[in-house]
């Protein structure tokens, strides 16, 4: 599994290489990013798009990628021979392509506020969150939104989306994060000044890439 997330505030990503990507795109992936109604997250779309057929060339994919959505609506190419995971949020953009599935979510930092928190929380993650405190700070912000990354991740992983529910699982307990949430996936998350990231995939499994 590999995975590789891009800054889009560097000057490479410039507007002639955006209409470049977004010529490259395949029609249903262009209606797509023409849906945005923000040009920053069409820009992100067009980009997050492109670096997902570079990681597939890198990968030895030598078609042109055809995708499609199965019943629970989760993206996969036509053969199946590679599976991938895409997250943008603000200037950033993730990617992440396995022999195995996977999921990958990133978040821009950001404050959020205490309902949400609760809405999304279980109870043993709540704890870890607050971490006695009863107001929410910037910390418990950090700490909430690797948790949600996380939760992400991992309903992209199942393909199950939102509609999974983000309280389907519980990603914290005695007030940390789970080294092993689950016994058959592995979890990995990344923080810098600007972002959180995480990415959900198979353990155990044996992938070329």
């Amino acid at each position: 599994m590999i995975y590789r997330i891009i800054d889009l505030k560097e000057s490479l990503y410039d507007e002639k290489l955006f209409k470049k990507a977004y010529k490259e795109m395949s029609s249903q992936r262009q209606e797509k990013a023409d849906r945005y109604k923000q040009e920053s997250d069409r820009k992100a779309c067009v980009f997050a798009d492109m670096l997902l057929r570079q990681m597939l060339k890198e990968a030895g994919y030598t078609q042109t990628p055809v995708f499609y959505k199965d019943e629970k609506g989760k993206p996969h190419l036509e053969n199946d021979e590679l599976y991938f995971s895409i997250s943008h949020s603000g200037e950033f953009v993730a990617c992440a392509v396995s022999r195995h599935p996977v999921g990958i979510d990133i978040e821009k930092k950001r404050l959020v506020d205490l309902p949400l928190i609760k809405r999304v929380c279980t109870e043993e993650e709540l704890s870890f969150v607050l971490s006695g405190s009863t107001d929410i700070t910037e910390g418990g912000c950090e700490r909430f939104l690797t948790l949600w990354c996380l939760k992400e991740a991992y309903l992209k992983y199942t393909g199950e989306g939102l509609v999974g529910g983000l309280k389907s699982i519980s990603f914290a307990d005695n007030g940390k994060i789970k080294e092993n949430p689950l016994p058959h996936i592995k979890a990995e998350s990344l923080r810098t000044e600007e972002y959180i990231c995480a990415v959900i995939s198979e353990k155990n499994k044996v992938s070329e890439l």
